[in-house]
């Protein structure tokens, strides 16, 4: 090896300016390093890093597709609360914080529909429909005669014939559904 003094100061030059591309290339990977640290930062914050920094190489080279414009808008339907049902404000039972809410009342419900009952025995006896249990006879019935039952008294039925007529009959001589 040669140690003469251009040999030196070429060498100190040579490693002066390896030290330096050496130092230049750690410092751009640490800087780099930042900028990914950072660049997660804002990923997670929720905002787009292009948009902070729309002239990154990063947003240069990968745009985004154009925004698809919003879809029309459609009207929001009413509620339509069938007629006669009330709305009525009550307590939130699921969120007593929340306040009240809007509910529709529904009606109150109808009373099951009376038993038919038909009137029965052979053809040839017909069922008498009486205006009081046992009292005087308004119509006899054939067996087969529908009649809707309203009320009971002992072992007496008040019932309604099919043409609208109102009485009493025994109830042993019906059979109900």
């Amino acid at each position: 090896m040669d140690h003469s003094p251009l040999n030196k100061l070429l060498s100190r030059t040579v490693v002066k300016t390896l030290l330096s591309s050496l130092m230049a290339a750690l410092l751009a990977t640490s800087a780099l390093a930042g900028v990914d640290e950072e660049r997660e930062a804002i990923r997670q914050q929720g905002i787009a890093f292009c948009e902070k920094y729309p002239n990154d190489i990063a947003c240069v080279q990968h745009d985004a597709p154009a925004p698809s414009p919003p879809p029309p808008s459609t009207p929001v339907p009413q509620t339509v609360y069938p007629p006669n049902y009330p709305v009525v404000t009550v307590p939130n039972p699921l969120c007593p914080a929340c306040g009240t809410m809007r509910v529709m009342q529904p009606p109150p419900l109808l009373p099951p529909p009376p038993p038919i009952c038909t009137v029965t025995g052979p053809w040839w006896v017909w069922q008498n429909l009486r205006v009081s249990p046992n009292g005087p006879i308004i119509a006899p019935l054939p067996p087969g005669t529908p009649v809707v039952l309203l009320g009971v008294n002992g072992r007496w039925g008040q019932v309604q014939a099919p043409l609208g007529s109102i009485g009493w009959m025994f109830l042993p001589y019906m059979v109900c559904r």
